[in-house]
């Protein structure tokens, strides 16, 4: 079952993580899978933060850490989710030609992901065949071992927020 929280932040603020994000060192190819189906584009991966509690992630990435822990808490409050820690914060950006392969974020159990779009577009996440359109300010909750994947725009640059919680 995915839950959706809308209008979490006003479309300036998303901007400016935008902003920063393109300015980050660090990322890298994506991929949803150590098995690889096909090796097509699947955007780009900036891990800001991860449960190894890494200090070179955490400082490098403050201001972006910053940004992700008030999604989670205005996401968990509003859906009354009691969490017991993040997990693992990682931004993804999709240009037109990326698209990701079917995959779950973590097989831990008791996981649930928030995945918050950053900018509006006519990209997607599909979750278990249906499609959630990449709206601004939008987070969708599910349980991080749902099989989802996500799409590129066909026309703009996608950019989103994929975060882990303990629960």
């Amino acid at each position: 079952m995915v839950k959706i929280v809308k209008d979490l932040f006003i479309e300036s603020i998303n901007n400016q993580i935008i902003k920063i994000l393109k300015q980050s060192e660090g990322w890298y190819f994506g991929y949803d899978s150590t098995k690889r189906i096909n090796y097509n584009d699947q955007g780009l991966a900036l891990r800001t933060f991860n449960d190894e509690k890494n200090p070179k992630i955490i400082d490098q990435y403050q201001s972006l850490n910053l940004f992700a822990f008030m999604v989670v808490e205005l996401v968990t409050k509003q859906l009354k989710i009691p969490y017991k820690s993040i997990k693992r914060v990682n931004y993804n950006f999709y240009h037109t030609l990326s698209e990701g392969d079917y995959h779950i974020d973590t097989n831990t159990p008791k996981c649930v992901s928030i995945l918050y779009n950053l900018n509006k577009n006519n990209g997607y996440t599909e979750i278990n065949g249906q499609k959630y359109l990449s709206d601004q300010s939008v987070a969708y909750v599910f349980d991080s071992d749902t099989k989802h994947r996500g799409v590129g725009s066909k026309t703009e640059l996608r950019y989103n927020l994929n975060i882990i919680l303990q629960t």
